[in-house]
């Protein structure tokens, strides 16, 4: 189950604004090497961060660099990935589907009536316990979002200088 975290850099604009006479796919391109040196430190403090139990959270979190065409916008995305499921005390367990209940927690639950199935017997259900978030990801966040700032503004400043090297030689 996917969940989203929205953040957005402020203080940025110098270093975007200066993007805005590009093509748009030297943009692009200028802006997923920013985006991507940016959040590796970021993954590899979430990993860190990552609370162990059967150590497939941890190995999961990865980075990914989208585009989305229509707008122009290209973001970062640092979350669980697909195929690092496992099975613990006889169960499968995929932290795609249980990282957002270990991030952002769960309340608990409890039966309010009695259900009567077909056959006449009564259910009763069970009671489930609340779980305190664990913000692993949030934390990381704040911990290296000045960093990733910084190292965003210094690799997209350093890329429209090699791109106006670039343009001259060619005029």
């Amino acid at each position: 189950m996917p969940f989203t975290i929205r953040v957005e850099l402020q203080g940025l604009q110098e270093a975007i604004s200066s993007l805005q006479g590009l093509k748009r796919s030297v943009r692009n391109r200028i802006l997923k090497k920013a985006i991507t040196k940016a959040v590796q430190p970021i993954t590899k403090d979430a990993k860190a961060r990552a609370p162990r139990r059967s150590g497939a959270l941890r190995k999961s979190i990865y980075y990914k660099v989208v585009s989305y065409r229509r707008n122009g916008t290209v973001a970062g995305v640092i979350g669980p990935r697909k195929g690092f499921a496992r099975v613990l005390d006889g169960k499968r367990i995929d932290p795609v589907y249980y990282a957002h209940l270990v991030e952002l927690g769960r309340k608990g639950v409890s039966v309010k009536k009695v259900k009567v199935l077909s056959d006449g017997t009564r259910f009763y259900g069970s009671t489930v316990a609340a779980v305190a978030p664990q913000r692993f990801l949030q934390q990381a966040w704040a911990a290296g979002s000045q960093r990733a700032a910084a190292t965003f503004a210094a690799i997209v400043a350093e890329e429209i200088r090699k791109e106006a090297a670039k343009a001259r030689t060619k005029s």
